[in-house]
């Protein structure tokens, strides 16, 4: 077992920002991120943190109308599974369950997504996830067409085809979201989610 950095990163504002500072930061190697406002938190193996990367990566907000700050500390080796689990909560919408993979039948209840994060955003836990799987629960989607851009985990594409949507494209501009999607997509037998790596114009040459 490995040491970890937990990087502390203070946002005023704090979203939409700490969605960016999520990005940002994967891209330098940050491994699971925990919203708890106005700090995101960040995790990092010890080995592979750089203080000055970590730097520049926040300094791209400087010409954005929001104020950063950040520190850091060391946390001792331990069962990191076991910790994520311990604080991974079923997400109850409705008649909707989102559970992980480690969560028994007595949080399966009705309909049910089961999702497996990893580094992709989209669990049920952010109100903005919270909010679209609880609208999606009063749209018509029986047999209709779904775009599902920044796709992360799949999940809204997941929730899409489970309401009833045929044709459902999944487009992400990171390659582990895309990855994690098809993977969710799969451990959830979902058989009309095409996911697709780019922007925009991924789009616009599938159509």
């Amino acid at each position: 077992m490995i040491n970890y950095i937990e990087l502390a990163v203070e946002l005023a504002p704090f979203s939409p920002y700490n969605e960016i500072a999520v990005v940002w930061l994967a891209e330098i190697g940050f491994e699971s991120f925990i919203d708890e406002e106005p700090l995101l938190k960040a995790y990092i193996p010890e080995s592979e943190f750089d203080e000055d990367t970590v730097k520049l990566a926040l300094e791209k907000f400087n010409d954005q109308p929001v104020s950063t700050s950040f520190s850091y500390s060391i946390i001792p080796a331990q069962n990191w599974n076991k910790v994520w689990e311990d604080g991974f909560e079923p997400v109850n919408i409705d008649d909707l369950s989102i559970v992980a993979p480690f969560h028994d039948a007595s949080y399966r209840k009705k309909r049910v997504i089961e999702i497996e994060p990893k580094m992709s955003f989209g669990t049920g836990h952010h109100q903005t996830t919270f909010l679209m799987c609880k609208a999606m629960n009063e749209l018509d989607l029986a047999n209709k067409k779904v775009l599902d851009m920044g796709t992360g985990t799949g999940i809204l594409a997941i929730n899409a085809e489970q309401l009833g949507a045929t044709h459902i494209l999944a487009v992400d501009v990171e390659p582990w979201s895309v990855e994690n999607t098809i993977e969710n997509c799969n451990r959830n037998q979902c058989n009309h989610i095409t996911a697709l790596l780019g922007d925009i114009d991924a789009v616009t040459r599938r159509i």
